[in-house]
């Protein structure tokens, strides 16, 4: 109730609080005329408030994995296909113990955890041979998927905080890939990307959300070798970035 305002033409926004802070969350806006001596009623908003979703990241042993990525995505069609999209991010603490924040009530979210290197060598440093190799942490969506298809979707209520969503990270064999990066004038020095087909940066319904993916940059004989691969699909891109 806002009492004695003068008579004109308002503009009324109601925002709700993240994390109790006031200005950040979902709001809405009414466009208001107050006559002099008038009672103005009925003024609605309605608002959701934005849910979180918590839980800890294991590795095969069980083990707290600290610093893994955890990822909010969301399915949407896009030119007639199914496409999954990242929504929001965040990363385990030492405990392995995450907090995803902002999730929209109402819009079902997969839930998936990787562990991955943002910064490439250009010539990894992984053994020739595949048996000496570490093996590969693949991303796992929860409860135990390794595709988005087997992922279980996430319907959170207004305001709801859902816990004990874990994940335990899978792991599979080690693979390398490794080429040449060339310009027109013959192989350069380029910087390079490499992320898994899906999910994927972009558009997300009403916003866009991106990640970082592992990058690196090649001397000037273009060669690269990237390594700790899993099984699946891959977006190599290169690109002349200084």
């Amino acid at each position: 109730k806002l009492a004695d305002v003068p008579p004109g033409q308002y503009q009324v926004r109601a925002v709700t609080a993240i994390q109790g802070q006031m200005g950040f969350g979902p709001s809405r806006v009414r466009q208001v005329s107050v006559a002099s001596g008038q009672d103005v009623t009925g003024v609605d908003f309605p608002l959701f408030v934005f849910g979180q979703i918590s839980g800890s990241v294991v590795d095969e042993n069980k083990e707290p994995v600290p610093n893994a990525m955890v990822l909010q995505v969301v399915r949407e069609y896009r030119l007639g296909a199914l496409r999954y999209v990242f929504a929001g991010a965040t990363r385990t603490n030492d405990l392995g113990e995450y907090t995803l924040a902002r999730i929209q009530p109402g819009r079902p979210i997969l839930v998936v955890a990787a562990r991955r290197e943002l910064k490439l060598d250009a010539i990894s440093k992984a053994p020739a041979d595949p048996k000496l190799r570490k093996s590969a942490m693949v991303p796992t969506f929860y409860p135990d998927a390794i595709s988005p298809e087997g992922g279980q979707l996430l319907l959170l209520r207004s305001g709801e905080d859902r816990r004990a969503v874990d994940i335990r990270l899978r792991r599979a064999e080690s693979f390398c890939i490794d080429g040449i990066l060339m310009s027109g004038a013959g192989p350069a020095a380029l910087s390079f990307t490499i992320e898994e087909g899906q999910p994927t940066s972009g558009l997300s319904g009403e916003g866009g959300f991106y990640i970082a993916m592992p990058s690196g940059k090649t001397a000037a004989d273009g060669k690269f070798r990237i390594c700790d691969l899993h099984p699946g699909e891959y977006r190599l891109s290169a690109f002349d970035y200084p």
